[in-house]
């Protein structure tokens, strides 16, 4: 009779031998016989032997379809099967999970505590004061009302378990910075406009003012590229011209005479340079000529002179005696 007691890894035959298991990932083809060992062989895709074993075949790996609400966790290998898990919403029954189940959904007013797990279904949880849930759902948790005064409004609606509080219109606690400000906006405006108005009066001055003095400016250039400006002195009344006398009949013309023609203090004109005109009025310098009567031929001499008048006159060309 065959030995019942076989050594670990081995495996007790139907004709009472020992034979050698087939490691994790393969399966046995084989017997084992008095002339040769156990032949395994490796499973192939979408099969697995997690285990030592003396399987005639490999396991069938666990299909996650999407169908069912699974997803696949893990995938399968031919030494482990695939882990697969359900899609949110839902948990699975067992731990292989091979069915999913919906989740519980909670009511409005109530929150989820817990979400569905693996093997667990949701929690749900009634909702707080200053707290509310307006979803009926598996995922969603009570929400904190909207703090209206953190916003600097009013409540326009309180906040209930169910639904969130509404608010209104801003808080204003300066009820004069409205008028306030239309009046500072009025006292602006007019300042800018007076502002405006002092700025062209005095550019008209001020192009009146340049237009006088381009007036006044006389044409005159002094060879330095500046101009010329002539101050008249205060004017005194000329002395009275001394009586003439006659000359004597048989007197020549002379050049040298002993009356002045004119006295230089009479007329005093006094020039600077200047960037400027204080003041200018044309002068007509005066020069002081001398007329002679024309005489007669006396005893057939020519070029004598009967008399002579000392007079002020524009300028003349030179005067000569007569013959």
């Amino acid at each position: 009779m065959a030995n019942r007691n076989c050594s670990d890894g081995e495996h007790l035959t139907k004709n009472g031998k020992c034979c050698d298991q087939c490691p994790a990932g393969q399966y046995k083809r084989t017997d084992c016989d008095s002339n040769k060992t156990t032949i395994c062989a490796e499973c192939a895709s979408g099969y697995y032997t997690a285990t030592i074993n003396y399987l005639p075949k490999c396991r069938k790996c666990m299909d996650c379809s999407e169908v069912n609400n699974h997803m696949r966790v893990k995938e399968c290998t031919t030494k482990n099967d695939a882990v697969c898990g359900c899609v949110s919403g839902f948990y699975c029954t067992e731990e292989k999970c091979e069915h999913c189940k919906p989740a519980k959904s909670c009511a409005l007013g109530s929150g989820v505590r817990v979400q569905a797990t693996h093997t667990n279904d949701t929690i749900c949880d009634p909702c707080e004061d200053g707290t509310y849930s307006n979803k009926s759902d598996s995922v969603s948790a009570c929400l904190p009302h909207t703090r209206c005064e953190d916003l600097g409004r009013e409540y326009k609606t309180s906040g209930t378990l169910k639904t969130n509080a509404i608010c209104g219109d801003f808080i204003s606690h300066c009820h004069w910075m409205l008028p306030a400000g239309l009046w500072s906006g009025l006292v602006l405006t007019a300042l800018i406009l007076f502002a405006v108005v002092c700025w062209r009066g005095k550019r008209k001055s001020y192009k009146a003012e340049k237009k006088e003095k381009a007036f006044l400016k006389p044409p005159f250039k002094t060879t330095g590229g500046g101009s010329i400006s002539i101050s008249l002195m205060e004017m005194f009344p000329a002395a009275p011209f001394p009586q003439l006398q006659p000359l004597p009949q048989n007197g020549h013309c002379q050049e040298t005479s002993n009356v002045p023609l004119f006295n230089p203090d009479d007329y005093e004109v006094s020039c600077s340079t200047q960037n400027s005109v204080d003041s200018y009025h044309p002068i007509t310098p005066l020069k002081a000529s001398v007329s002679f009567a024309e005489s007669t031929h006396t005893n057939g001499s020519a070029g004598y002179c009967t008399g002579i008048l000392r007079t002020v006159s524009e300028p003349q060309e030179d005067e000569w005696c007569g013959t």
